[in-house]
Order: structure tokens, then sequence, then C-alpha cells
């Protein structure tokens, strides 16, 4: 006979991982720790000791879901946090290749510390595995060397930071921006090297993690790190390289410039660091992808600044930093594009809409003049020219970015939201999925996989995705609360679906909707059926008929959610102007998913592109034949510094 070898616990240094249990503690008792968490701590504690991929960790932990590097990362950051390893020496990141966990492991028989017996085989067949077995605890549980894994990946990855604003008025975080982002755009131009995307590093600004935890958020093997000090014309910049692994400064440099001085900068920062990675330069001739004069420059970078920024009064400051830009240097392309990206937003937002649109499109298509391959342009253009129902166009612009910039995930982005919204899900979550990959910290790239997963009824994807937005940001996180709820309850879990609406209180129409389905999956027919009763009473709007009807669909009472769908359509366009483009992501509730399938459900929709698109064409129609002296879009050149 065989004795059996019967693991119900690991000894994990201080700590205790207990296998019937599902939990860890330590000296302080029992520490919470999510369930993908515990399972990842629980995978790499059976690996301990060997180098574990994140291909190895996707599989094991979700199995074959579709997840982001995010949410691996954070598992990690929990393990870490858990096991109080600030160090990192416990568990250590060998960069672009996976985890290594380093403290000892002793299998046990009990979580009350005794440890579990190795076997007598007596079948020679498995001799080898046994004395595998006992290698590897041996190797487990006595002190060893360094194992043999490289310190440094086999191709950079570099996440470049905001530089911080020194100045004496700290009113310079858009020079800080301007330049980190220019350093980086010369750094892709290095060959063998990865640079993390800009939304996902600037995401972490403000929050309190040093350089390994940014390193292990973004996947990163170093961290370009800078602040600078702008007085008049005069700037100091510092930049520093440093080893994402270890902390360790690889190199730092200061420059004390002029204004004027800024673009070699940035170009020699990108050498320097050439050198110290031992990297090539793609082009070795290639000029500064900023070619315009310093001072068009600072002014194009403080409006990009405010643009993002978007606190109020923000967005008119921009538009006034823009045409300050194209005072200085009036084929400056970008600056063109920035204030038509502007002029989109008013016109859902502005008093009036057919003047903003024209605005818009002949803004981008100077800007599209000027620079006919720069993809942010191409974008700007395209987004133009579906306003105004120029759809081929559009799509022909779209392509053409794409070309330019096959892996830009803003891009890859705007292209799922429209397949979404013509209903090719399968194409949609692909290019999602790409963005999201390659920029894993974009709050609103996050958000639409996480609606997105839920309405393909890849519910434990959304999820990790939401507990991934949750544990960076719990009130952003709040925006997808409702297809977390969702993606929960058709899990199962009942109780946390209703503890997450809880959380959020949100009041909309389509809350309400969820709030009774929820309340109907915990058994609280009262609470459900007052809840949908003040939905119904309460109805005045084209945006309730649809959450009623939501409410039907996801009860399978298909006819009941067709005709409210049908009352719905017929409010709307009694109510002009109807915002369609609204009502179509109102249509994309997961709710709807159960009859989203249906032929009348399918034609409801086309009604709705159909209308969306005759409303687009007669705003495009008032815009051209609106006669505005302005729209000669010359911006006499008037002194205004910039710096």
């Amino acid at each position: 006979m065989t004795d059996t070898l019967t693991i119900r616990a690991y000894r994990l240094g201080e700590f205790i991982l207990d296998l019937e249990r599902q939990s860890l503690s330590g000296p302080g008792g029992e520490i919470e720790l999510r369930p993908k968490s515990w399972n990842m701590l629980r995978y790499l504690a059976e690996h301990a000791g060997s180098l574990v991929s994140k291909d190895d960790l996707r599989l094991a932990i979700w199995g074959h879901s579709v997840v982001t590097e995010a949410s691996i990362t954070q598992c990690i950051v929990d393990i870490r946090r858990a096991l109080g390893d600030d160090e990192r020496s416990q568990l250590r990141t060998i960069p672009r290749r996976g985890y290594l966990l380093e403290t000892p492991v002793s299998p046990l028989e009990s979580a009350t510390g005794v440890k579990a017996r190795v076997p007598r085989v007596r079948r020679a067949a498995s001799l080898g595995a046994a004395l595998a077995m006992t290698v590897a605890l041996a190797l487990l549980s006595s002190p060893r060397e360094e194992p043999a894994v490289p310190a440094s990946p086999t191709t950079p990855v570099i996440a470049v930071m905001p530089f911080e604003d020194l100045g004496p008025e700290g009113s310079d975080a858009w020079f800080g921006d301007g330049l980190a982002e220019e350093t980086l755009d010369s750094l892709t131009r290095l060959k063998g090297v990865h640079v993390i995307a800009r939304t996902s590093s600037f995401s972490l600004r403000g929050q309190p993690l040093d350089v390994r935890q940014i390193a292990d958020r973004l996947n990163a093997s170093h961290v370009l790190e800078g602040s600078v000090r702008r007085v008049g014309d005069q700037a100091r910049i510092t930049a520093q390289l440093i080893d994402g692994d270890n902390a360790r400064h690889l190199w730092s440099q200061t420059f004390d410039i002029t204004m004027d001085d800024v673009f070699d900068v940035q170009q020699g920062i990108a050498r320097s660091l050439a050198d110290v990675l031992e990297l090539e330069f793609l082009d070795p001739q290639a000029q500064p992808t900023s070619a315009m004069a310093a001072e068009a420059w600072a002014h194009y970078r403080r409006g990009l600044f405010l643009y993002n920024r978007r606190n109020p009064g923000d967005l008119e400051l921009a538009r006034q930093a823009y045409e300050n830009a194209i005072k200085a240097d009036p084929s400056h392309g970008l600056s063109w594009a920035g204030i038509s990206a502007i002029h989109h937003l008013e016109i859902y937002s502005g008093e009036h809409p057919a003047r903003s649109l024209r605005m818009m499109a002949e803004t981008a298509s100077r800007a599209l003049e000027l620079a006919p391959n720069d993809a942010t342009v191409l974008m700007r253009a395209a987004c133009a020219a579906i306003k105004r129902g120029d759809w081929i166009r559009a799509d022909a612009l779209f392509n053409h970015a794409r070309q330019v910039a096959p892996d830009d995930p803003l891009l890859l982005a705007v292209q799922a939201g429209r397949l979404f919204e013509s209903n090719d899900m399968d194409a949609a979550l692909d290019l999602q999925r790409r963005a999201a990959a390659l920029n894993p910290l974009a709050m609103s790239t996050m958000y639409n996989l996480v609606v997105m997963e839920t309405f393909a009824g890849n519910y434990q994807a959304a999820l990790d995705l939401y507990e991934t937005l949750h544990a960076m940001n719990p009130g952003s996180a709040a925006a997808v609360s409702n297809d977390a709820a969702i993606a929960l309850l058709s899990l199962g879990n009942v109780e946390r679906a209703l503890s997450v609406l809880a959380a959020v209180g949100h009041t909309d129409p389509g809350s309400q909707a969820v709030q009774v389905v929820a309340l109907e999956a915990a058994g609280d027919s009262a609470g459900a059926g007052l809840a949908f009763n003040e939905l119904v009473n309460s109805a005045t709007t084209y945006e309730d008929r649809l959450a009623i009807a939501s409410v039907h669909a996801w009860r399978g009472a298909t006819n009941e959610a067709l005709d409210h769908l049908r009352d719905a359509l017929q409010m709307a366009q009694a109510d002009a102007p109807t915002n369609w483009s609204r009502y179509q992501l109102l249509l994309s509730s997961t709710l709807f998913s159960r009859i989203s399938g249906h032929p009348d459900f399918r034609q409801h929709h086309a009604e709705v592109v159909a209308l969306d698109r005759l409303a687009v064409q007669r705003l495009a129609a008032e815009a051209d034949a609106l006669e505005l002296p302005e729209l000669a879009l010359n911006f006499p050149r008037e002194p205004s510094p910039a710096h």
C-alpha cells in the first residue's frame, strides 16, 4: 500500500495558509484576502522557489477568461500587503518574466503546524516522482543561494511619470506633463524598448506609491521620474532613471536651460537612456517629433493640460492656449485639432450646437491639411465626419489612423465603442481588450470593458475587472456598479450585489431597474414590488420607460419589454430634440441582453440608429447653412508670452 500525503496548510515564514478554511493567518490573527488573491498565494506557495510566469497565474486563477495584467498586479499587491512584504524580498518581481516566492514554505498536515510526511512509495515507476518531491521539500525548508534568474528583462519596459512641478507658484504642471510626454514620445523611437502608455503612467499621479509599487502596477522594468522648476524664461529640469525591481538609481541629470532649449532636453534624456540601457534609435538621423517653436509648444502643452484636467473654466482657458499656439505657429495641426475637440464637447453642452459642429468640422479640416499623418488629428477629423453624417469618410480616416498608429489604445477603444453600438460584440470585445491590455490603468477603457464583458455574458471576467478598478479607486469604480451588480447576480452572489448597489446609492432610472432585479433575486418580493411600482408610477420620460422595459427583459417577459420599448420610442420622438446617442447607450444596458437577439429588439435598435443618423444629417445641414465671418479661422498674431 501507499501512504497518502495530505497537505492541509502551508507555513510561509510566520504565516499559515489554511487550505481547508481558505484563510491566511499571521501573528496578529487572520488576515483578509480577496478570493482571487488567496488563490494566487496558494499557487505561488505550491510553486515556491520557482519562477511563475504571468501566463501561468492567469491560467491557474482565471482559467480561459480574458483578464488584463492589472488584475494580476492587484493580486500581487494584495499578497505583499498581507505578508508585510514592503521590501518585496519575499515575493520578488522578475521583470517581464513573472514572480518568485522566496519566503521559506513548508507543507503541513494541519493548520496547527504538523508537517506533512512524504509517503514511502513502493512502486518503482513512482520512485522518480517521490525523489523529486523529497528534493523539493528540502529546498523549500532550507536556506539556498539566489536563483539563476536574470535581474533585468530581455526587453526594457519604461514608465515615464509626470515631471513634478517645483515652481514657486505651483502653476507649471502643464510644463512637467508636456516635457514628460515629449520625452515619452522620444523614447518610442528607441529600438528594443517598450514604453508604457501615457494614460496608464499618468493615472498614478499623486498616489502614495514608491517606485517599486509603480513598476508593479505598470509591469515596468524601469521608471523615469523628473521635476521642473521654471522662473520666467529659465528652467531647471531634473530626470532620473530608476530600476523598478530594486529602486536603484541608474542615471540622473540636471539641465539648466532657457525655454528655447526644451526640445534639446527631451532628446538628451532619450540619448542618455539609450546609453544606459545599451539601446539604439530606430532612425539615428530622425529629427525631434516636435518641430514647432518653443513658444507654440508651451501654449499647446498648456492647452492640452487644461483640456484633460477639466476643472470649471478650463475648457475656455484651453481654447485660448490653443489659439495662442496657432498665433505663434499657424501650421501646428495638433493645436487646430485641440480646438476641434473643444467644439465637439460644445455640441452637447453649448447653446448653439449647429455652430459648434461647423467650427468642429472647420478646425478638424484645417488640422488635417497641416498634419495628414498624425493619428490624433486623423481621429479628430474622423469624429467630425461622424458628427456630419459622413460615415464612409469617418471609416477611411479611422483606417488611416490605424495604419499610422496600430497600437494606439485610444484609437482601439474608440473603434470598439462604434462596433459595440452596432451590435458587433465579438469585434468590439477584441479591440477593447487590446486597448485595456495596452493601457491597463485608463479608467474609461476599463469601464467600457466591464460593460462589454457583462453584456456579452462574461460575468466572471467583468467582475474581476470591477474588483481591479475598485482596488485602484473605489470612487471611480462606482461608474460601473450596475454592471458589477448584474455580474454578481448572474454568478449567484446576491448579497454582495445588493451591497455594491447600496454603497453607491444611484437613483437614476437604470440604477432603479437593477435594484429591482437584485431584490427579486434576493427573494424580497415585497421590496422589489415597491421599487418597481415606484419606477412605473413616476415614469414621465423615455428613460423611465426604457428602465421599465429592461426589468421585463431581465425577467424574460419579452412581450412586456417590447411594449415598453415602443412606448419609450414614441415618447422620445415626441420630446424633440432627443439625444439619440444616449438612447442607444441606454439600450446597451446588460438587462436587455436576454432579449438582444430577438428580431423586434434588433428592429427597435435599428430604428433608433436611423433616427440618430437623421438627426445628425439635419444638424449638419443647419451647420452648413450658417454664415459666420469668424469661420475664416485666422488668429492674428499678438504678443502673448507663454513663458
